[in-house]
């Protein structure tokens, strides 16, 4: 039934950013508004998997960025690429292509049984130990037990899942001009009053602030085999060095040309990082 209901054809067609972003909420609406649809949706089976996890996502994230502009077009891609969308950007002429690849912070199996027992019970707390017993096959049975949080211990344990979740795709091969989206919930932490300072200060702590000058960056001394303490430290105390440390003429032009590429993607994270504040 749920191969049915969704399409890849209409997954994989190209749209512009407000498009896309009514047209997979009013998808979703659609589908879990029969029973058969809402167990679709919730247990993500078949293309609602695609649906779900990578294009309302994609969607979010393509309408926040671009907004109303006619000039942006967004195609999903299902299949085994390095990526899950093409997004062509007629702005520029000739037009940019770039890309996007999606993953999900969530827990893994404990996510998917969760939504079992939703789906069973009708409600599943948002906190708790899971406990499953048997197989797919044989039948699963879940329980969770209700188990009170504070929201600052929520918002650290989904700020921990989307560090862990970037850190999975770290280091895999994907095409220039290519971002990475994480998917996350916000359930908790948006129902109520954020402590944004808090949240912010995680951020900072684990990713870095960019507090120098990527195209000339303040000399530090560091230890060259030592982990650095965030992902921007490491960028100013050995990443931006590399190119002056090379001797063959092929190493200087690879080695300049990954230089630019950072100096770029440096100069972006501080422009974005400038819009938020």
């Amino acid at each position: 039934m749920h191969e049915e209901i969704i399409t890849k054809d209409e997954i994989t067609t190209e749209r512009t950013p407000r498009e896309l972003i009514n047209w997979v909420e009013s998808k979703i609406d659609t589908v879990a508004s029969t029973d058969s649809g809402e167990k679709t949706i919730r247990l993500r089976q078949g293309l609602a998997k695609h649906l779900v996890e990578e294009v309302y996502p994609l969607a979010i994230f393509a309408f926040k960025k671009y907004g109303e502009t006619n000039l942006v077009h967004i195609k999903p891609v299902i299949g085994n690429q390095n990526y899950d969308a093409i997004l062509t950007d007629k702005s520029y002429s000739p037009a940019l292509i770039s890309y996007v690849e999606v993953t999900q912070a969530h827990e893994g199996e404990t996510e998917y049984l969760r939504a079992l027992h939703l789906q069973k019970y009708s409600y599943v707390p948002g906190t708790g130990t899971v406990q499953k017993e048997g197989t797919k096959k044989t039948g699963l049975r879940v329980s969770v037990q209700a188990e009170a949080e504070s929201l600052d211990t929520l918002a650290e344990s989904e700020l921990q899942k989307i560090v862990n979740a970037i850190g999975r795709k770290e280091g895999k091969s994907y095409p220039a001009n290519t971002c990475l989206v994480v998917k996350f919930d916000d359930g908790y932490m948006f129902r109520r009053a954020t402590n944004n300072t808090k949240i912010d200060r995680f951020m900072h702590d684990k990713i870095g602030g960019l507090e120098f000058d990527p195209r000339k960056p303040n000399f530090v001394y560091h230890n060259i085999m030592a982990p650095d303490d965030t992902p921007m430290e490491h960028f100013a105390a050995k990443l931006l060095r590399i190119s002056n440390l090379l001797l063959t003429e092929t190493g200087k032009e690879l080695g300049r040309r990954r230089h630019e590429f950072m100096v770029e993607f440096l100069l972006q994270y501080q422009r974005e990082v400038e819009i938020e504040e």
